[in-house]
């Protein structure tokens, strides 16, 4: 697979090999997208640390207050992070008292996890950070511009995603 990505990539490289980033059309648009992220990162860093928390583990527990119980798998899968991160964060936030992993009783071999009451009082003030956020980045948005980005951000995943899945010419 990692070969198949690379000689995809080596293709596009080839065909466009003449032409720089700031060529292609929509470039601004992407440069606005990256900004706008840097942005609510850097917001949702400075707001998250006074409350001890980085956005990795904001994130854990905020699936966890939003859905009980998932499977360590299944958070993995729902975060913005990889799954190394996910394995690295969850032990500092179960010492800290802040969620639990348990057996599942049907199946020994999964972890489902928890938030403790401290865990959901530490979520419930991040999610309002959060909100608080999403606020003010929403505050100059004009009726209709949410759902624009938003359709159009998905077909741009869409298009990443099919790239990333489509195997080289020849093979």
């Amino acid at each position: 697979m990692i070969e198949q990505n690379s000689s995809s990539l080596n293709q596009l490289q080839e065909a466009n090999s003449g032409r720089r980033p700031w060529e292609v059309p929509g470039f601004a648009s992407w440069l606005s997208v990256v900004r706008v992220h840097h942005a609510c990162e850097t917001a949702m860093t400075a707001a998250l640390e006074p409350l001890g928390l980085n956005l990795s583990q904001y994130d854990i527990l905020a699936n966890l207050a939003r859905q009980p119980g998932l499977a360590q798998g299944e958070l993995a899968g729902r975060l913005l992070v990889g799954k190394s991160a996910v394995s690295m964060t969850l032990p500092d936030l179960e010492r800290r008292g802040l969620i639990t992993r348990e057996r599942d009783a049907d199946d020994g071999r999964i972890r489902r996890l928890n938030l403790t009451a401290q865990g959901q009082e530490l979520a419930t003030r991040a999610l309002a950070t959060h909100t608080a956020i999403l606020d003010i980045m929403m505050s100059r948005a004009e009726p209709g511009d949410t759902a624009a980005v938003e359709a159009a951000m998905g077909r741009i995943y869409q298009a990443l995603k099919a790239a990333r899945a489509k195997p080289a010419a020849g093979r």
